[in-house]
C-alpha cells in the first residue's frame, strides 16, 4: 500500500538522527523545558520569520492559548470558516466564545471567503481566524485589511501549512499570532502530540508562557488560571532533527503535487482547485473533488493506493456545534466540499514508480 502520509519512511531515513536527540535528551535527564525546548523555539521562530516561538503540548492548545493571549472571553464571537478540521471552532468554544462560521471560496481554494466576512460581523466580533488548509495560505493581506478597518485579532491556523509562503512571506508571520500542529502526520511532524505558537508580540508570547505554564511567574507563585499545556523536551529534540529538513521536504511536496495535477487535470468528473500564483503552498495532502468519491476511494485501496477524506463533514454538519443552530443552506460551498473531497498522497517520500501507480490508479478508475 502506497501510504498516505509518511511516517514510516521519515522516521526510518532520520532514525540514527533521531535515536541521537532522544538519547541527549535522556542523558540531560531534564525532560520538561531546557535547552531542547529553548533552541527549537528559536530556530522556529526565526524559519517563521517571527520575533517569538512559544513551544506548546498540541496544536489544539496552541489555539486555545493564542485566544486567551489575546483576551477573548465569554460572550465574544470569533469568525472562522466553516470547513476546517472540528479544533479551531473548538479552541473558541472552550474560550467561551462563539465560533461565527462562514463559507469558503468557490473556486480557487479551500479557504475562508474574503467576501462572507463583512455578514458575519457583529458588535461581539473580535477576532477572525484564516486556516491556511491542506497547506495553501489563506487571503492574508484582505484579511489583514479587514481586521485593522474593525479592529479585530487575525490568528492563523497553519496547522497543515508549515513552511507555505505568501508573497514570499512564511506563514507563522502573517497574522498577530499563528498556530501550529506537530502531529506526526503533519509536513513536521513530532514522535506524538506537539505544537507551538509564533508572533512578533512580546507580549502576547508572555501571556502565552505564563497560561500554559498553570499561570505561574515563579515556582510558587501562580498570578492567573492557566493550564498545563508545556512542549515537552524529547519532542522538542525530535523537532530539531526534522526542521532542517522542512524547505526541502516542501519543495519535494510541491513537485509531486504539481506531477499529480498535470497528470490527472484532464480527467472528467474530476475536480482540482489550483490556487493563486502569488502562494507557494506547502501541500500537506493532494485534495480533489468527485461525485463518486466513496467508490473510487474504495477502489484506490484495493489496489493498494491509500486515500482519505479531509473531512467529510463541514462544520456546521457536526453534532457538535448544533447549539449554534447553523443553516447548511448559509454555507453551500463548504457542505459540498465536505461532501466530495478526498485526499491523495503527496508526501515527499513517494517514489517516481508510486507517483505513477497512484495516477494510473486514478485514471483507470474513471476510464
Amino acid at each position: 500500500m502506497i501510504p498516505l502520509f509518511s511516517v514510516g519512511r521519515e522516521t526510518y531515513a532520520l532514525k540514527n538522527e533521531m535515536l541521537s536527540a532522544i538519547e541527549g535528551v535522556l542523558d540531560s535527564s531534564h525532560f520538561i523545558g531546557g535547552k531542547e525546548v529553548e533552541k527549537f523555539e528559536e530556530e522556529f521562530a526565526r524559519y517563521c520569520g517571527s520575533r517569538f516561538c512559544v513551544g506548546i503540548s498540541n496544536g489544539t492548545e496552541a489555539l486555545v492559548a493564542a485566544l486567551v493571549a489575546l483576551g477573548v472571553k465569554y460572550g465574544d464571537e470569533v469568525i472562522l470558516p466553516a470547513f476546517t478540521f472540528t479544533a479551531t471552532a473548538e479552541a473558541v468554544a472552550l474560550c467561551g466564545a462563539k465560533p461565527v462560521f462562514v463559507d469558503i471560496h468557490s473556486d480557487t481554494d479551500y479557504n475562508i471567503s474574503i467576501d462572507a466576512l463583512e455578514s458575519a460581523l457583529s458588535k461581539n466580533t473580535v477576532a477572525v481566524i484564516a486556516v491556511h488548509l491542506y497547506g495553501v495560505p489563506a487571503e492574508m493581506e484582505e484579511l489583514r485589511s479587514f481586521c485593522k478597518k474593525n479592529s479585530l485579532a487575525l490568528i492563523e491556523d497553519a496547522a497543515q501549512a508549515h513552511g507555505a509562503l505568501y508573497k514570499n512571506k512564511k506563514v507563522g508571520s502573517l497574522g498577530d499570532v499563528a498556530c501550529f500542529s506537530f502531529y506526526p502526520t503533519k509536513n513536521l511532524g513530532a514522535c506524538g502530540d506537539a505544537g507551538a505558537l509564533t508572533t512578533d508580540s512580546e507580549e502576547i508570547a508572555r501571556k502565552v508562557r505564563l497560561f500554559i505554564n498553570h499561570g505561574r511567574k515563579t515556582h510558587t507563585e501562580h498570578i492567573i488560571v492557566g493550564t498545563n499545556a508545556r512542549l515537552d523536551a524529547l519532542q522538542a529534540s525530535l523537532l530539531r532533527v526534522k526542521l532542517p529538513y522542512l524547505d526541502e521536504w516542501c519543495q519535494k511536496r510541491s513537485a509531486n503535487w504539481n506531477y499529480l495535477k498535470n497528470a490527472l487535470s484532464e480527467i472528467k468528473g474530476l475536480r482540482i482547485r489550483t490556487p493563486s500564483p502569488i502562494l507557494s503552498p506547502s501541500w500537506h495532502i493532494f485534495v480533489a473533488e468527485t461525485e463518486k468519491r466513496d467508490s473510487l476511494i474504495s477502489y484506490l485501496k484495493s489496489n493498494g493506493v491509500d486515500a482519505g477524506v479531509h473531512y467529510p463533514l463541514s462544520l456546521v454538519e457536526l453534532d457538535a456545534y448544533n447549539y449554534l443552530k447553523p443553516r447548511k443552506e448559509n454555507f453551500p460551498e463548504s457542505v459540498s466540499a465536505a461532501a466530495k473531497v478526498f485526499s491523495l498522497p503527496v508526501h515527499p517520500f513517494l517514489t517516481d514508480s508510486e507517483l505513477d501507480k497512484i495516477t494510473d490508479t486514478v485514471r483507470g478508475f474513471f476510464y
